[in-house]
C-alpha cells in the first residue's frame, strides 16, 4: 500500500459523519455522530465531509424539504415505519416496531458498549502498537463489514434484522444507511487523493474487465474442470478487487457486492483478524453462508470509484496483481507436473500461461451538466435526457444539495464507461504467440505439453511418440488408480491452461484463500454420478435397510460409466456379490433413464437495461415517503420542480447499483444454492444474475422454478430453508434483504435445461445449453421463460419452452392447472403414478394430421380436449377416473400454445414426450 498520511483516519471520519442510529433521533444526529467517533479517538468531521456528503446526496436523493421545514419523518412513529423498494412501483415493506419502545439515549449506550467491547478485542487480535494509521485501516474495515452484522447479531435495541435495512433518509427510504456511509467515504477519500488542488471534485467511475470468460470456463471434459474454471476466474477477479480494497478501501467498489461473501470474509480475517466479528450467531444462517464457499460468485468485471488522476496507475496495478496471482497459481501446477527441469516444457508452459488473460478498463469522471454536449456525441439521447433534465431542474432550483459543485450525472457516466469498454473489445486483441504441434483436445488452440527437445527438427513420428511418452508417464504418476482415469484420460493430453484447471483442485495450496474452496473438490460429482443419482440413492437405502456396506462407491461409479448392467468387472468380489443379490432380490436396475442428467443455465433478462436504469419501474412518488408526497401534491410543501417530477422514473445512482448488487448476491447465497442443494445438484457458478448447475433429472424443473421465484422477490427473509417473501419486517427475523422486485416490468430470469447423456461431451452440452437459453428461452419465447431440451443419443433433440407466468388456456370450469408450469408438473406426476400411459404421450406426435384442422383458430379448444380425452380413455386411463378432465386440459395446455400472431394454435408434441421421459419411473415403462 502507498504511504498516505492519515488516509484511513480521514476515511473513518467521513464514514462516521452520520450515526448508525440516525433515523431514531434525527434532530440530535450530529451530536450522536461525534460521540461515536470519539470512541475511536476521532471527530466525525473531515476536510471533505460537507462536499462529499453533498455529492452523495445529490446522486441518490431528490430535492427534499429540510427536517425542520416540514420534512421530518419520525421513524419511531408506528404509522410511518416502512421501507420503499427502489425498483418496484408501489413497493413497500412495513417495519413493525410496535413492540419496541425506542429510547434514543438507551440505544446509543448499547451501541457504544458494543463498540467499546469490540475495540478491545480488535486491539488484542491485531497487536498493532502505536501505528495509528494501520489501526485506522483495521477499524474502517470493521465498520464497513462487521459493525452492521454485530448490531444485528447482538440484537442491539431489540431491532434484530432491521439493522440490515435501516434507511439513509426517512424522507426517501429506498436506500440503506450503510450504502450512504460508504459512498460518502469513497467520494471524500477520492477527492483527497487528487494531486491537483483545483480538481478536488474530479472523481472517476471505472470499470475493469478480465477476459476471456466462456473460452476459459466451458472448454472442459469433466464437470470438475468446468467448476474449477469458474472458481478460478471468480477468484482472479476477486484478486483485482482486493487491490482496491487494500489500497483505497472496500467502499470504493460500486459492484459486485462484497457483503456476505465467504471469500471476502476469509480475506478480512487474514488481513485484519476480523473473523470472530463476522461470524453469524444463528446456526441456520451460518450454514447457509458456509454452503456457498465453493460458489464462483465474482463476475469477470467490477466497477469502482477512484480519484481522477490515479485511475491509470490503479488499473495497471490491478492488472499486475491479477497476472501475478495467476502465474503463482499456475506455477504450483507446473511444479506438480514437472518431475525434473526441462527447458522445452518450461518455455511452452510459460508462453501459454503468460499470454492467456486479456485486461481492459474504461473510466470517466462523474460527468456534470456542462458535459452534455460531449455526452450527446457519445451516447443515445434517450440514455441521458431524463437524468439531465432532472438534475438541471434541481440545480436551477438552488435547493437542498444541488449546486455547481455537487450536481453529477451518474447514470450517464456509467453508460459511457460501459460503452467505451464494449467498443474497446471490438478492437483486435493482443495476438498470442503462435502454437505449433499437436493441439490440446479440450481448447483446440494451444499445443499439448511435452518435453521433447527436437520439435521442428525431427520427424512427426518422433514428436508424437515423445508426447505420448510424456503423458503416459503423467498418467502413471498422477492417476490415483491406474485402472481408473480419474485425473487424466487414457488418451488425453493437455495444454498448460487446461492442465491448471485439471490438477489445481488436487494440489495443496499454501497460504491461499483458494484452498478452502478446493477442499470439497475431491467429492465433486462426475456426470455419471449425477445421472445415476436416483439409482445410487435407491441402492444406498436398500443397503442401509439390510445392513449391507459397500466401501468403495468410486469403483461403482467408474463401472457405471462404462456399463449398462452389472457384470463381473466390479473390482471388489464382495461388491459384485452384493450387487448381483440386489439385482435379483431388490430388482434395482441401472436403466436407460439413469444415464441422463440435467444442466441448468439461468440468466437475468435485460440486465444491462436494469443496470443503466432503463427498466426501473418505480417513480419518485413511489420511493419518497407518502406523507411528503401527499403534502407536495396538495401544496402544503412548496418544493421547486419536485412536483412535476413525482410521476417520473427514479434515476439510477450508486445506491441503486449497490442495492442491485446486494440483491443479486443475496439471491445467489440464499436463493440459488439452497434450491440446488435440496434438489441433490451441484452449483457450478452463481455470479450476479448468471447461474449454472448440474442436477438429477427429477428435481431440475422444480429447482429452476424456485430459483426464478427467489430472483423476483421484493423483500426477502432468509431461513434455514433458503429465501422467502415477506411483507413486513419484525425483530424476530434472522436476516432480511431486498431482491430485484416481484412484478416489476423487465425484472425476470430466463433458463435452459438440457437433459444430456452422461457420456455426451461436456463442452457440447454446455454450448447447447447456451444456445437454448439465448435462442429459445430469450429470443423465441420472449424472455421470462424456461426452455427444456431432451437430447437423447438416439432420436435427436426435442425442445419445449414456456413463460414462467404463462397461463393454461385450456383450464376451464375448475378443471386443469392454472399455469403451463403447473400443467407440465401435473402430467409428469400422472406418469409417475401410472395414471397416463407414456406410450400415448409418445404417440401424440403421430396425430399431427388429426389436430391440424383444429389449429387455425383459438376457438377449437373444446374439440381438442374431446380428442385427447378419447385417446386417454383408450390408452389405459379410465374414463371413470375423476382426474381425467384435469389430465386432458393439462395435456392440451402444454402441447397446444397460441402462435406468435395470436390467431391460432401451435402443436408442440415434444412437451408430452419430455414429460413422459422425466416422469417415467426408474425401471418402469419405456
Amino acid at each position: 500500500m502507498e504511504d498516505k498520511k492519515n488516509y484511513w483516519q480521514n476515511k473513518i471520519s467521513l464514514w462516521l459523519h452520520d450515526p448508525v442510529c440516525k433515523v431514531f433521533d434525527i434532530p440530535n444526529h450530529t451530536k450522536t455522530a461525534n460521540e461515536i467517533a470519539s470512541l475511536f479517538g476521532l471527530s466525525s468531521d473531515s476536510h471533505f465531509y460537507k462536499i462529499s456528503d453533498s455529492i452523495a446526496v445529490s446522486l441518490t436523493r431528490s430535492i427534499l424539504p429540510d427536517y425542520d421545514k416540514g420534512g421530518n419523518i419520525d421513524f419511531k412513529s408506528a404509522e410511518q415505519q416502512y421501507i420503499t423498494h427502489p425498483l418496484v412501483k408501489n413497493g413497500k415493506m412495513n417495519v413493525n416496531l410496535s413492540n419496541i419502545n425506542i429510547n434514543s439515549e438507551k440505544l446509543l449506550e448499547e451501541i457504544k458498549d458494543t463498540i467499546n467491547t469490540d475495540i478491545g478485542d480488535l486491539k488484542a487480535a491485531n497487536n498493532i502498537g502505536e501505528d495509528s494509521e494501520k489501526w485506522a485501516e483495521v477499524v474502517y474495515n470493521y465498520l464497513f463489514f462487521a459493525f452492521q452484522r454485530r448490531l444485528r447479531n447482538e440484537n442491539i435495541g431489540r431491532l434484530g434484522a432491521i439493522w440490515d435495512i435501516l434507511p439513509a433518509d426517512t424522507r426517501i427510504p429506498d436506500h440503506s444507511l450503510w450504502s450512504h456511509l460508504g459512498l460518502v467515504s469513497a467520494i471524500g477519500s477520492s477527492m483527497g487523493e487528487n494531486s491537483d488542488l483545483d480538481k478536488k471534485g474530479d472523481i472517476s467511475l471505472v470499470v475493469f474487465s478480465l477476459t476471456p470468460v466462456q473460452e476459459f470456463i466451458s472448454k472442459a471434459r469433466k464437470l470438475r474442470d468446468y467448476w474449477t474454471g469458474s472458481v478460478l476466474l471468480s477468484y482472479l477477479s476477486f484478486t483485482g478487487i482486493t487491490y482496491v480494497m487494500k489500497n483505497m478501501g472496500p467502499d470504493h467498489i460500486v459492484y459486485p457486492s462484497l457483503h456476505n461473501q465467504p471469500l471476502v470474509d476469509s480475506w478480512l480475517d487474514k488481513e485484519y483478524h476480523l473473523g470472530s466479528f463476522l461470524k453469524e450467531n444463528d446456526a441456520d444462517l451460518k450454514n447457509l453462508i458456509d454452503d456457498t464457499k465453493g460458489i464462483a460468485a465474482f463476475p469477470n468485471k467490477f466497477v469502482f470509484l477512484c480519484s481522477d488522476d490515479k485511475v491509470e496507475n490503479v488499473c495497471k496495478n490491478i492488472k499486475k496483481r491479477i497476472q501475478s496471482e495467476w502465474i503463482k497459481i499456475a506455477d504450483s501446477v507446473k511444479t506438480f507436473m514437472q518431475s525434473e527441469e526441462n527447458d522445452v516444457f518450461t518455455k511452452l508452459w510459460d508462453t501459454q500461461i503468460e499470454d492467456f488473460w486479456k485486461f481492459s478498463w474504461a473510466s470517466s469522471k462523474l460527468t456534470e451538466l456542462d458535459d452534455k454536449d460531449v455526452l450527446d456525441k457519445l451516447l443515445p439521447s434517450d440514455r441521458i435526457l431524463g437524468e439531465y433534465e432532472l438534475i438541471k431542474a434541481f440545480k436551477e432550483s438552488r435547493s437542498g444539495n444541488f449546486d455547481n459543485g455537487t450536481a453529477r450525472l451518474y447514470s450517464s457516466t456509467h453508460s459511457l464507461i460501459q460503452s467505451v469498454l464494449a467498443a474497446g473489445k471490438m478492437k483486435p486483441s493482443n495476438i498470442r504467440r503462435s502454437q505449433n504441434g499437436e493441439k490440446c483436445p479440450l481448447c483446440g488452440e494451444r499445443e499439448v505439453l511435452h518435453n521433447f527437445k527436437y520439435t521442428g527438427t525431427s520427424s512427426s513420428k518422433d514428436y508424437s511418440e515423445a508426447v505420448k511418452k510424456f503423458w503416459d508417464k503423467m498418467r502413471e504418476k498422477r492417476n490415483l488408480d491406474v485402472s481408473s482415469f480419474t485425473q487424466v484420460g487414457e488418451h488425453e493430453r493437455l495444454c498448460a491452461v487446461c492442465s491448471v484447471k485439471r490438477f489445481l483442485p488436487t494440489i495443496q495450496l499454501k497460504d491461499s484463500l483458494l484452498a478452502q474452496i478446493f477442499n470439497s473438490a475431491k467429492n465433486f460429482p462426475s456426470t455419471t454420478e449425477m445421472a445415476a443419482n436416483s439409482f445410487l440413492s435407491e441402492l444406498d437405502n436398500y443397503m442401509k435397510k439390510n445392513g449391507i456396506q459397500i466401501t468403495n462407491h468410486k469403483d461403482l461409479i467408474d463401472y457405471l460409466h462404462n456399463a449398462d448392467i452389472f457384470i463381473n468387472d466390479i473390482d471388489e468380489t464382495s461388491s459384485k456379490e452384493i450387487l448381483e443379490k440386489i439385482e435379483e432380490e431388490a430388482k434395482i436396475k441401472f436403466t436407460d433413464k439413469d444415464k441422463y442428467y440435467a444442466v441448468l443455465l439461468m440468466d437475468g433478462d435485460k440486465m444491462g437495461d436494469l443496470i443503466n436504469g432503463e427498466t426501473i419501474e418505480a417513480c419518485w412518488q413511489d420511493v419518497i415517503h407518502e406523507d411528503l408526497v401527499k403534502n407536495i401534491k396538495n401544496g402544503k410543501l412548496e418544493i421547486p420542480h419536485l412536483k412535476e417530477f413525482l410521476p417520473k422514473k427514479r434515476t439510477m445512482n450508486p445506491a441503486l447499483h449497490a442495492m442491485v448488487s446486494d440483491a443479486l448476491n443475496n439471491f445467489a447465497r440464499f436463493g440459488v444454492q439452497p434450491a440446488i442443494k435440496a434438489a441433490g445438484g451441484r452449483l457450478i457458478y452463481a455470479g450476479g444474475d448468471d447461474v449454472c448447475a448440474v442436477l438429477p433429472l427429477e428435481q431440475a424443473l422444480n429447482a429452476a422454478y424456485k430459483i426464478q421465484e427467489a430472483y423476483r422477490l421484493s423483500f426477502a427473509e432468509y431461513t434455514k430453508d433458503g429465501v422467502h417473501s415477506i411483507s413486513e419486517g419484525t425483530p424476530e427475523m434472522k436476516k432480511i434483504g431486498l431482491h430485484l422486485g416481484k412484478g416489476a416490468q423487465g425484472i425476470s430470469l430466463s433458463g435452459a435445461i438440457v437433459i444430456a447423456h452422461h457420456k455426451a461431451p461436456l463442452r457440447e452440452v454446455i454450448q447447447a445449453a447456451h444456445r437454448l437459453l439465448d435462442g429459445t428461452a430469450k429470443d423465441r419465447a420472449g424472455r421470462n421463460a424456461l426452455a427444456i431440451r431432451l437430447s437423447k443419443r438416439s432420436g435427436g433433440d426435442r425442445d419445449f419452452f414456456f413463460k414462467w407466468d404463462a397461463q393454461n388456456i385450456f383450464a376451464d370450469s375448475g378443471f386443469g392447472s392454472a399455469s403451463i408450469y403447473e400443467a407440465f408438473n401435473s402430467i409428469q406426476k400422472a406418469v409417475i403414478e401410472d395414471k397416463i400411459s407414456t406410450t400415448l404421450l409418445y404417440k401424440l406426435q403421430s396425430l399431427s394430421n388429426f389436430f391440424a384442422p383444429l389449429l387455425k383458430t383459438v376457438d377449437e379448444k373444446e374439440r381438442i380436449c374431446r380428442l385427447l380425452k378419447y385417446e386417454l380413455s383408450h390408452s389405459g386411463t379410465s374414463s371413470e377416473d375423476k382426474n381425467i378432465e384435469n389430465y386432458v386440459r393439462d395435456l392440451a395446455g402444454i402441447c397446444f400454445i397460441k402462435n406468435k400472431e395470436n390467431t391460432g394454435l401451435e402443436f408442440i408434441p415434444e412437451a408430452a414426450i419430455i414429460a413422459a421421459f422425466l416422469g417415467n419411473p426408474r425401471g418402469g415403462k419405456k
